[in-house]
């Protein structure tokens, strides 16, 4: 009995001696685990990491040899542009043309928009470059690749800005297109208005009749636009007009006119960009566009070359509010006031 007894005590203490001896044994192993499997996924995270900055890496560098030069497959990188570039090869660039002196005049929607000289042959034309920025995707260039065709359909006429050439088949991609001296048309103004011009220089003279054969051109331009486009201008002002010698005037400015070619609306970036002296009511009230909206604008234009480009709000405080309007400068007569009205 005293043997039993022993055995069965024996027994019974062996569960609590195995809890006892394997409590050291847990608190190592637990937190070893833990501390492991912590250490995997970091590991995995940063293993990621490299991996995506390294393939990161060796895009960009395809991209930068790309843009030094070398020719885009129409059936890669962009995509299938093989329709476009068909109706575009009477206008790539010819070999023998180069352009020199570019110098960036400031950021447009697609990219840098710069100034420059297109050599050919002994022949020197001074050009605006509207280029496609780096890194665009395929929906950008693509997007440009319209813009470059909407240029070629619509500088068809002698008051519309020209298109020289373009660049679509390699990078960097560019439109080209003709400059005008002195520029455009606000700049001008301010030139009269300062006495910039010599006393020898025939654009000196800008009288009244001078400001009737401006307004006749610009208003040929847009009714190009209007009535064998069905295109609204969206952004009728001097700034957006070119004059050259003997008052030759273009109508520029068109990439609100492509935006807007089929919505007749714009978005908001490029709503922002049109200053609200210029704007027709309809576009303040988030109207479609129509091309009395640019007949609006029109006659803000014609207000810009009476008064030499002195425009202001205390022109619309007394149109919208008291229904007069401000005096007219003193070297111009009444007549020039009824296209306006």
């Amino acid at each position: 009995m005293a043997l039993q007894a022993q055995c069965n005590s024996s027994s019974s203490s062996d569960p609590i001696s195995y809890e006892e001896g394997s409590g050291p044994l847990a608190v190592i192993i637990i937190p070893s685990l833990l501390a492991l499997s912590t250490l995997i996924v970091v590991s995995q995270i940063i293993w990621s990491f490299i991996t995506k900055r390294s393939s990161a890496q060796i895009n960009t560098g395809s991209s930068s040899n790309v843009n030094e030069g070398e020719p885009v497959p129409l059936d890669t990188g962009f995509g299938d542009m093989r329709p476009a570039q068909d109706a575009l090869d009477p206008w790539e660039m010819p070999a023998q043309c180069t352009l020199e002196g570019v110098e960036l005049l400031q950021m447009g929607r697609y990219g840098p928009i710069c100034m420059g000289q297109l050599k050919q042959d002994s022949t020197s034309t001074a050009v605006v470059i509207k280029t496609l920025k780096e890194g665009s995707n395929k929906p950008e260039a693509t997007e440009f690749v319209d813009f470059v065709l909407f240029h070629v359909a619509v500088s068809k006429h002698e008051n519309i800005v020209k298109m020289l050439y373009c660049q679509t088949c390699r990078m960097p991609m560019y439109l080209v297109l003709e400059a005008s001296v002195p520029g455009n048309l606000l700049h001008f103004l301010w030139s009269l208005r300062e006495d910039r011009c010599g006393a020898s220089d025939n654009l000196q003279m800008f009288s009244e009749r001078s400001v009737y054969l401006v307004a006749k051109q610009v208003a040929a331009g847009l009714d190009y636009l209007h009535s064998y486009h069905r295109i609204i201008h969206g952004d009728v002002a001097a700034r957006n007009m070119l004059i050259s010698s003997g008052l030759s005037v273009k109508v520029s400015g068109l990439d609100l006119a492509f935006k807007s070619r089929q919505s007749r609306t714009v978005d908001k970036e490029q709503e922002a960009n049109v200053p609200v002296k210029w704007k027709a009511p309809e576009r303040m009230m988030r109207l479609p566009l129509t091309d009395r909206s640019d007949v609006w604008s029109f006659g803000i234009l014609l207000y810009e070359m009476i008064t030499l480009g002195r425009i202001s709000f205390f022109f619309f405080f007394f149109f919208f509010a008291a229904k007069h309007f401000s005096p007219l400068p003193n070297e111009k007569t009444r007549k020039l006031w009824s296209p306006i009205v």
